[in-house]
């Protein structure tokens, strides 16, 4: 047993980080049994953006982390950005050997894919239930064969048919086309659409016309799509009503503030996914209330991160 003042800076050092804008509450495997009698269900949802620079992908991995990480939940992020797969990068995760295109090559190579298959391309995210498929190193591999055309769309389906048994959330990072093979298969079968845009005139416009091309693909049948509004502050010069008016009367899903203290950029900068740098923080919060839309326990996490610490440790401390 360590002798009394050891002990006394020990409980100071736990105080310390629990009081931190990094310490996240996490819901123990008991407390989850329990909360999860509450009603959720499985879900696949895709994040997707007509415009390049809107977030996506921060918001993506956040919103996986939320959900394998902080609320224990076995959760899938695939990145099908075929544009550029970079989704591991905020997650400080290498990602030259194990790939979706190193997978798709394996259905390609052997006719067939397995579930031990795809789980030898996963990359696990610490000691989490989050596993990561990493997105394509290289550009040029967006066009390759085993990801183009008939054997693109068979292959995603496919993983869908491996993954989906095996996870409570998958979360896949989109490209900004929705006509590449991979991101029309992943579109035409999540669960849920997420459509990020910002308050800039640009994305509202690109928002706007992906609707009607995306009507005319027949992708929007049903309830499926969810428009978030990414990076939003009143001082753009852009209501929200506006907001809503240029997306044909969608409401909006989920709004995350701007990042106006960069603590997004600095979380990016370091690999670790803001949720998990600064969970106090106004853009960490507004994700992980995103988040509880699809796992409403989390909501109780974000009351958790809110509240200030008390009883004998706050005292002791000048809490």
């Amino acid at each position: 047993m360590l002798p009394g003042n050891q002990r006394l800076h020990a409980v100071r050092d736990v105080y310390a980080h629990r009081s931190s804008d990094s310490y996240i509450p996490r819901l123990s495997a008991e407390v989850a049994q329990i909360v999860d009698r509450g009603g959720w269900r499985r879900q696949t949802v895709g994040f997707w953006a007509p415009s390049g620079g809107v977030g996506k992908t921060t918001l993506s991995v956040n919103v996986a982390a939320s959900l394998g990480v902080i609320a224990n939940k076995r959760t899938l992020l695939v990145d099908t950005d075929m544009n550029k797969g970079d989704a591991h990068l905020l997650l400080d995760l290498q990602g030259e050997e194990k790939n979706i295109y190193a997978l798709a090559k394996q259905l390609t190579t052997f006719g067939g894919l397995s579930a031990v298959d795809v789980k030898r391309f996963l990359t696990p995210y610490r000691q989490s239930n989050l596993a990561v498929l990493i997105g394509i190193p290289q550009t040029w591999m967006a066009s390759d064969a085993c990801l183009t055309g008939e054997q693109g769309m068979r292959f995603v389906k496919r993983l869908l048919e491996l993954s989906e048994p095996a996870y409570d959330f998958i979360v896949f990072d989109l490209g900004q086309t929705y006509n590449h093979p991979v991101h029309l298969t992943v579109l035409q079968h999540v669960d849920l659409v997420f459509l990020v845009v910002n308050s800039t005139v640009t994305s509202l416009y690109a928002g706007h016309k992906a609707l009607g091309a995306l009507r005319q693909a027949g992708l929007l049948e049903g309830d499926r799509l969810r428009v978030v509004v990414n990076k939003y502050h009143p001082r753009h010069g852009i209501s929200r009503r506006e907001v809503q008016d240029a997306l044909e009367g969608l409401p909006t899903f989920a709004e995350i503030a701007a990042d106006e203290n960069q603590e997004v950029t600095m979380a990016l900068n370091d690999g670790e996914p803001l949720i998990l740098a600064d969970g106090k923080c106004r853009v960490a919060q507004d994700i992980l209330q995103l988040s509880a839309a699809l796992y409403p326990p989390l909501a109780d996490i974000r009351r958790l991160q809110g509240g200030k610490q008390s009883g004998l440790l706050g005292k002791l401390f000048g809490g």
